[in-house]
């Protein structure tokens, strides 16, 4: 590992030229307070590649991660913790009554109210009234009445009696008796969501967005900007 004193100097240049003011860490004596410090602001430093993987993997084992609960590594079960719990790297979590951030290729669990807040190209699974905010490249299944509110450019199948609110662009597949809704503001048509529906799916929007009903289906499309409904072919195959 290289000196301490170097890493600091490391970050709070990577800090500085994202605009960030981190200055405040020169004055923590050694990596223990160093730690303490990532815990509390992770999700701005690890956003921001300030904190990368490499480098807490060259300051700390994953011992010492997971007791402030960042997993890099592994399967783990997470419930009840005071606070989130870090997920990233190529770490596995199954999350049940706790919050969970989720970075990187990290792949979560959710489910009896288990929430995770995920960006980057996380694969997420959603059941059992869990909850999920997506933002990034993240492929997400939601079913078993979850909710998930999507920004961004993600892929989601949603089945069950899922609820699944999209701000942005993204591919959706709603089938089941999923509930999609989506007040994009933007009307470019590379910019909107790409959603299908089928079985007895159910989507709302505002017009910026492309919705297709697949043939033979009970789905129904509701503009709610024009009043429009759209309703899939009710004949049975």
């Amino acid at each position: 590992m290289r000196k301490y004193g170097i890493i600091i100097d490391e970050i709070t240049k990577r800090a500085k030229e994202k605009g960030k003011d981190i200055s405040e860490v020169k004055r923590y004596k050694g990596r223990a307070q160093l730690l303490m410090y990532i815990v509390s602001n992770f999700d701005m430093l690890y956003s921001e590649q300030i904190i990368t993987l490499e480098l807490l993997h060259e300051m700390y084992n994953e011992e010492e991660l997971n007791r402030r609960f960042i997993y890099t590594i592994g399967t783990i079960s997470i419930t009840r913790t005071n606070g989130s719990a870090f997920i990233c790297g190529k770490a596995n979590a199954v999350v049940s009554n706790s919050i969970v951030r989720a970075y990187d290729n990290a792949k979560v669990h959710c489910f009896t109210g288990g929430e995770c807040i995920a960006s980057n190209s996380v694969e997420l699974l959603l059941e059992s009234d869990s909850k999920a905010y997506i933002n990034g490249e993240v492929k997400a299944l939601c079913t078993d009445f979850s909710t998930l509110f999507a920004f961004g450019d993600n892929r989601i199948v949603a089945d069950g009696y899922s609820i699944v609110k999209v701000i942005g662009k993204g591919i959706v597949e709603a089938r089941d008796h999923a509930l999609i809704s989506s007040y994009n503001k933007n009307s470019e048509e590379g910019d909107v969501p790409q959603i299908t529906l089928s079985d007895y799916a159910i989507c709302r929007h505002n017009g910026n967005v492309k919705v297709k009903l697949k043939e033979g289906c009970h789905a129904i499309s509701v503009n709610e900007k024009t009043n429009k409904l759209e309703f899939g072919n009710l004949e049975t195959e």
